[in-house]
Order: C-alpha cells, then sequence, then structure tokens
C-alpha cells in the first residue's frame, strides 16, 4: 500500500513538474513579448515627441518618457483644446483622446495634471500598439502639427 501510494506521489509531482515547467517557459516567453513590446512602444513615442518638438517647440511631456508603460504618452499642447484636437483628428480617421485619463468622458481638467503643476488645457493621450509604423507615426505627427497650426490660427 505505502508504495503504491509513492508511486502515485511520484507521478503526480512529476505531472506537477511538468505543468511548472511548462507554466514557467509560458512566463519567459510573455515576458520576452511584453519587453520587446515595451521596446517598440517606447522607440514610438520617442520618435512621436521628436517629431512634434520640431515643429511644436512648447510641447510639453506630461508623460515620464523613461518610468511609465511605454503604451501610453501623454502631452500637452498650450495654447488649444485638447477635445477640439481630438475631434479634428477623428475626422481624419486618427483617434486619440482627450480629457481626464482616469476618465476619458470627463471632460473636466485634470486633477492629476494639476497636481504635477503642469497645465491642464491641450492635454492629448496617444496610445501606441504594435501594429503602428514608423509611416503611422509620421502621418500622426503631421496631422497633429498641421491641426495645431490651424486651431492656434
Amino acid at each position: 500500500f505505502f508504495f503504491s501510494s509513492r508511486r502515485r506521489h511520484t507521478r503526480c509531482l512529476s505531472d506537477w513538474s511538468s505543468d511548472v515547467c511548462s507554466s514557467d517557459l509560458a512566463l519567459e516567453n510573455y515576458r520576452q513579448e511584453l519587453s520587446s513590446t515595451s521596446l517598440k512602444a517606447k522607440q514610438q513615442s520617442e520618435k512621436l515627441v521628436s517629431l512634434l518638438k520640431n515643429e511644436i517647440k512648447d510641447l510639453i511631456c506630461a508623460s515620464d518618457l523613461e518610468n511609465r508603460q511605454f503604451k501610453y504618452l501623454s502631452l500637452i499642447i498650450p495654447n488649444i483644446d485638447g477635445e477640439q484636437l481630438k475631434n479634428e483628428l477623428a475626422e481624419m480617421a486618427i483617434d486619440i483622446d482627450s480629457g481626464s485619463a482616469c476618465k476619458s468622458a470627463d471632460l473636466r481638467p485634470s486633477h492629476v495634471l494639476a497636481a504635477m503643476g503642469l497645465p491642464t488645457s491641450g492635454n492629448i493621450r496617444i496610445t501606441f500598439k504594435s501594429s503602428h509604423t514608423e509611416k503611422d507615426l509620421e502621418t500622426l505627427a503631421a496631422a497633429i502639427i498641421k491641426k495645431v497650426k490651424v486651431l492656434r490660427n
């Protein structure tokens, strides 16, 4: 009886060990994919900020460019209405967000930006996806620059 039980227990441990190894491998693959995706999003956001700052000199990056979830970028463009810019870009089939990050439907000024001592108007948020290409970034930057010039005049 003890021997039989022990053999069954050993088999269970072996099955369990195999499951743990499979889970560990899946987790490692996920970490590598996440790291790769995060790196791409970081490069995308840095590229977009660079393109925008060349033309919009007073652009403020509300996101910490080093310590954040890289797929999200929060920008402040002074002297424009972020919601209006969002709507103008939507007419060009470009979707961005504006308003409070906690509740995007809430058009009140962001209490988080205010607490950070940053302007609360002109705020836009961009979400990067792994499917976005360099051409997509250039198109987005050109559209934002064009619409900012229109909205400021």
